[in-house]
């Protein structure tokens, strides 16, 4: 179906409604209820002169069928809702019609109709039918997802030959701009779902230059120390991202803490997959080779957010602040294009291309402000 059919179908359901209500001026709620697949849903429509003003729909699993569902849900409404209509509209049978009357209706002057057909109680049914088929569909793709992830970690236990399904996986992956900055990440996925209340960022302070292997020490230490002294549970499988070099930095780590917590790498260039102290990678099958991609991919998204975060940071208070003319916008740009001071003082002065978003005023005022500077 068309985006227009759509459009054009949910104008004649509004106009539906609207035709069924405009014929009473009553303020009136509409209540309806669906049990399918162990859950109920309760569906309240809220018509105020002669209009529907608010639709909700309360969904409650795992529940037994009950014989009339509807009274504890209305009386919790009514104890939660301050506006009281004039009558209320709900299917007969469905409720214990005496004990509502006494207990809510009555006492709020509330008119309760109990009918086995109405047009209002109609809607407010399809409402509740179309919420259960959508949440329907919605599970069957869960459904689906999480078997395919039983698959890449079935495959991925076969390839590495663990000793037990990698439920559990942490990636771990290092980032820096321009060698400052340097941070390292930890992602966790469960059952293959990212597991982002258990996401760990670390800025790197023992590794004064560029230095990967170093970085990756430092995390898996901090990281796997943390955790054994405070008696945690360990992940099934640890993901460095990168290549051999990487993965025996990790693994020594992990010596060094006396734990034994497989680990791999995997190295961006070919996809390939390291175990640690061996040369030649490993071959795992393209699900699992997926399911470690997509988990080192999350870690560098992680792990570049937070670099990001920092370098914004440091931005804010730099030398740049110092010079006239220069913005927010501007100061953030000329971050991503220089490496440092000399190197955007040097475009400046030579009137490199890359130097082009600059105006004369700015340039004018940064050959003033850091060309006096010791760079």
């Amino acid at each position: 179906m068309s985006k227009l059919n759509y459009a054009i179908k949910a104008v004649e359901e509004i106009m539906k409604e609207q035709k069924v209500v405009v014929a009473s001026e009553k303020n009136t709620d509409v209540f309806g209820y669906l049990y399918k697949n162990e859950a109920y849903y309760f569906g309240v429509f809220n018509i105020r002169a002669g209009r529907v003003v608010s639709k909700t729909i309360s969904v409650f699993e795992d529940m037994p069928k009950e014989a009339q569902p509807l009274s504890v849900f209305i009386n919790q409404y009514y104890s939660r809702n301050m506006a009281v209509p004039d009558e209320v509209i709900l299917p007969a049978g469905a409720a214990q019609e005496s004990v509502l009357n006494e207990v809510v209706f009555k006492p709020r002057g509330i008119k309760a109709l109990y009918v086995k057909r109405n047009g209002l109680l109609k809607l407010v049914n399809d409402n509740l039918l179309e919420r259960e088929t959508t949440d329907e569909r919605i599970r069957e793709q869960k459904g689906k997802v999480k078997k395919e992830f039983l698959i890449q970690m079935e495959a991925l236990q076969q390839g590495l030959k663990l000793a037990r399904l990698p439920k559990v996986i942490e990636g771990i992956d290092i980032s820096h701009s321009s060698g400052q900055n340097m941070v390292g990440s930890l992602v966790v996925f469960n059952n293959g779902e990212p597991d982002k209340s258990n996401y760990r960022r670390y800025k790197i302070k023992t590794v004064t230059q560029v230095d990967d292997f170093a970085a990756v020490t430092e995390v898996v230490i901090r990281r796997y120390g943390k955790m054994k002294e405070q008696g945690l549970w360990f992940p099934d499988l640890i993901l460095i991202d990168g290549g051999i070099g990487q993965v025996n930095s990790a693994k020594r780590a992990l010596e060094t803490l006396a734990l034994e917590i497989p680990v791999i790498g995997l190295a961006k260039q070919n996809e390939e997959v390291f175990r640690p102290y061996k040369n030649e990678p490993v071959k795992i099958g393209i699900k699992a080779q997926f399911l470690l991609m997509r988990l080192r991919d999350e870690a560098h998204r992680f792990a570049v957010k937070f670099q990001t975060e920092l370098s914004s940071k440091k931005l804010k208070q730099s030398v740049f602040d110092e010079i006239p003319y220069i913005g927010e916008k501007t100061r953030y740009r000329i971050y991503n294009e220089f490496k440092d001071r000399a190197d955007l003082l040097e475009a400046v002065e030579k009137n490199e291309e890359r130097a082009k978003f600059l105006n004369e005023k700015q340039k004018t005022a940064i050959k003033k402000i850091l060309g006096t500077k010791h760079i």
